[in-house]
């Protein structure tokens, strides 16, 4: 194999890839890791939003009742349509001749993951004008999704993301934990995807009405399972990674005592490293802010560090900068290493390194 399509890329931005070869179906490796290389992705274009409408109607006889279609068509890579309002002047509807429970038509849907149609039942009447129809599956169930987006424990285990657990972060999940929770209220599994955002999270799609599965699910599935999300093994492990990292930042601070330390950067996640890392907290004196920042003049939470401009750091010339948003390690650090000669910028998570 010399090329693969790896899905859900980002566009504009530059990913590090190694690779590794195996000597038969086992996956017993047969070399050590590639030297690492990088690539960033192409500006995603999308097609020109212009969607299909096609309305059908039965027949055209006065005085006799109709069936009324309207299909929306969409070209691969346009804008998704995330919602349809459609409008008539035309016809009537005679809200007053029926009643709660009748069934006035159907209604269908299509995507490249989820086929399903319905009956279009009336739930009840708001006035003379208006009325609330719900969409009803085949069992008597109303049609609807449910969708969760949080952080991803794959990428919380694989990259030491600690931090993720802050204010109201209290808990994460894997696609096998949402499914087990999930399932107590009845909801089925359609759809899930991973991405990058926020260093990586998972978003998946429930439905009371039970739908085909996507194939996209039992490959994120098969992930947790080789990566032993479901042992605890791994969760001792990375434990133990975290107090390995806080000893080798301590030991770096203490080399360098009596040097110009100083912080970068203070999102909120921020404040779990400062007071765990308890070492970054006792040798820094200050956090630096952009100038547009709410935060500027404060104190980082819990502490007397204080947290300034940085318009201040050309003057200042730290020695070493430790950048506190290390998910934006090398955006930050691009910026700065041109403008600071001779700084040191200390990378936190998912490991300790040191760039010059």
């Amino acid at each position: 194999m010399t090329s693969r399509n790896i899905p859900l890329l980002q566009q504009l931005t530059t990913y590090e890839w190694q690779i590794k070869t195996f000597c038969d179906s086992t996956n017993q490796p047969n070399s050590g890791w590639s030297y690492s290389d990088t690539f960033t992705t192409a500006a995603f274009i999308p097609s020109v939003f212009n969607p299909s409408i096609s309305p059908i109607i039965a027949n055209t006889t006065c005085e006799q009742n109709t069936a009324f279609s309207i299909i929306a068509q969409q070209l691969q890579n346009e804008p998704d349509i995330s919602s349809s309002i459609f409008f008539s002047d035309k016809g009537q509807f005679e809200i007053n001749s029926i009643s709660n429970g009748d069934t006035l038509g159907t209604a269908s849907y299509s995507s490249q993951s989820i086929s399903f149609s319905s009956m279009l039942v009336l739930d009840f009447k708001l006035g003379p004008n208006y009325a609330k129809i719900d969409m009803i599956d085949s069992l008597g169930d109303v049609v609807g999704f449910f969708i969760i987006e949080n952080h991803n424990m794959m990428n919380i285990i694989k990259h030491n993301q600690y931090d993720s657990f802050y204010h109201e972060h209290l808990r994460t999940y894997s696609l096998t934990s949402l499914i087990k929770l999930l399932s107590f209220y009845d909801f089925h599994i359609v759809d899930a995807y991973t991405s990058d955002r926020y260093g990586g999270n998972i978003q998946a799609h429930f439905s009371l009405t039970k739908f085909k599965r996507s194939s996209r699910i039992n490959k994120i599935l098969s992930h947790e399972i080789k990566m032993g999300l479901d042992k605890e093994k791994t969760y001792i492990k990375f434990k133990n990674e975290i107090e390995m990292i806080d000893k080798k930042i301590a030991s770096f601070l203490e080399k360098n005592r009596g040097k110009k330390i100083i912080a970068k950067a203070f999102p909120a996640r921020a404040s779990i490293l400062l007071h765990y890392f308890s070492s970054i907290k006792k040798n820094i004196e200050f956090i630096a802010e952009q100038p547009t920042s709410l935060k500027l003049n404060k104190y980082a939470p819990g502490t007397t560090i204080p947290i300034i401009s940085s318009k201040f750091l050309k003057k200042y010339k730290p020695d070493i900068m430790i950048i506190l948003a290390w998910h934006l390690f090398d955006t930050i650090y691009k910026k700065w290493k041109s403008q600071l000669k001779g700084t040191k910028y200390l990378k936190i998570l998912p490991e300790v390194k040191v760039y010059k």
